[in-house]
């Protein structure tokens, strides 16, 4: 049987950016593989020995993608189990739509020093300039705003933007508050059909799709089950009536179905109907922050005719303090921190969301699983394989 390094190197990178375990190196059937290909498989200890090569790699690969071009940084917080972490991404000013996970710390606090001090590490270990770190993204958290303004003493051209679909998100939370009788629709409607696979035929045989399952922490999904009902309260309340159960679970449904003020409510709802539109707008590749900047202009037009769940306020609010977004959007600064034509006109063509890092937090999720057992030591480097598949 033939041993060959560049094959057996290969099988395991493979394996780390496909989450694969490396343990699964010892089954049986890779050896069958081996037999057939003539080909002498790595040893799992061989493959734990080029986990950091692997992380190596795929760092020069972005610093290489980045090189003396402007770029920006996505930073939030999260924990996972008893861990909490800070992800880092990183992308060239030049193409937008591309990023890359450039960095996964275990911190023992999450507050603004924490962030500050990751970001701060993150750019020196790939020797990126300073002057070229434009825009940092985050969400609105205090903690966060204010790494943000130490980040600006550091990085003098950096400007600061908080995630404008988390501020949509904001908006179709406080919708939700502002309207009790859908929101009991929703959840119970929900409850009382989840698991009962006889309940949700009874939508189909009604000539109706099964009413959407929301989840609060994904952003706008409850706004858009909303519009669902919206557009089919009739068939959902004959369907639900038509439940035989009467046990708590469908006893809540049918009370809920039957409330007064549901269709007044869904009536007023349907004025919130852009919010979901911009949230998938917002999220999207594509997106740029002149461009959700203008939508957000139109909303809060549209808001000032009618906004029964006063979600104007709040809008306005954010957007007079993110002062640098202003300054991006109007393309001038004020004197003596004002930017380069070319590089507001890069500034405005940025995302102007932070769904990206939300993303890879999901993915973060999946692979620290509970049958997994990582090292804190290792998790960034087997997340920057996993998380970076595209990145050569």
């Amino acid at each position: 049987m033939i041993e060959h390094p560049c094959v057996q190197e290969t099988v395991v990178e493979v394996m780390m950016e496909m989450d694969v375990p490396l343990y699964k190196l010892r089954h049986p059937s890779l050896k069958k593989l081996a037999d057939i290909c003539n080909r002498e498989m790595p040893s799992e200890s061989f493959g734990r020995k080029l986990v950091t090569k692997f992380a190596d790699k795929k760092l020069a690969t972005i610093k290489t993608k980045i090189g003396n071009s402007p770029y920006y940084l996505i930073a939030d917080e999260s924990q996972y189990k008893k861990s909490k972490y800070v992800l880092v991404i990183i992308g060239n000013l030049h193409t937008p739509n591309i990023n890359y996970v450039g960095c996964c710390k275990v911190v023992q606090t999450a507050d603004s020093s924490s962030v500050l001090i990751v970001t701060d590490d993150f750019i020196k270990s790939l020797a990126l300039e300073r002057e070229r770190f434009l825009l940092f993204i985050s969400d609105a958290a205090t903690y966060m705003v204010n790494c943000a303004e130490s980040l600006k003493l550091l990085y003098p051209k950096m400007r600061h933007v908080t995630c404008l679909s988390h501020l949509l998100h904001n908006c179709a939370e406080n919708v939700r508050i502002s309207f009790p009788a859908v929101d009991k629709l929703i959840a119970s409607v929900k409850a009382a059909t989840h698991k009962n696979r006889t309940r949700q035929q009874l939508f189909v045989d009604n000539g109706i799709s099964l009413p959407p399952q929301p989840v609060l922490t994904r952003w706008g999904s409850w706004l858009e089950a909303a519009m669902f009902y919206a557009e089919y309260f009739i068939d959902v309340q004959r369907t639900v009536l038509s439940f035989e159960d009467d046990r708590f679970l469908v006893a809540s449904a049918k009370s809920a179905v039957s409330d007064a003020r549901v269709q007044d409510e869904l009536i007023l709802i349907c004025l919130y109907r852009p919010l979901v539109a911009m949230v998938k707008k917002f999220e999207s590749k594509n997106a740029t922050i002149v461009d959700a900047f203008r939508t957000l202009k139109n909303l809060m037009d549209t808001l000032r005719e009618n906004d029964p769940a006063e979600i104007l306020p709040y809008i306005e609010g954010r957007i007079q303090r993110m002062k640098d977004l202003r300054e991006i959007v109007e393309g001038d600064g004020e004197e003596g921190r004002r930017l380069q034509p070319s590089e507001y006109s890069l500034l405005q063509n940025a995302p102007p969301s932070g769904a990206d890092v939300e993303r890879a937090f999901s993915r973060l999720n999946s692979m620290l699983e509970d049958n997994r057992n990582f090292a804190e030591s290792n998790v960034e480097k087997y997340f920057l394989c996993y998380a970076n598949l595209n990145s050569d």
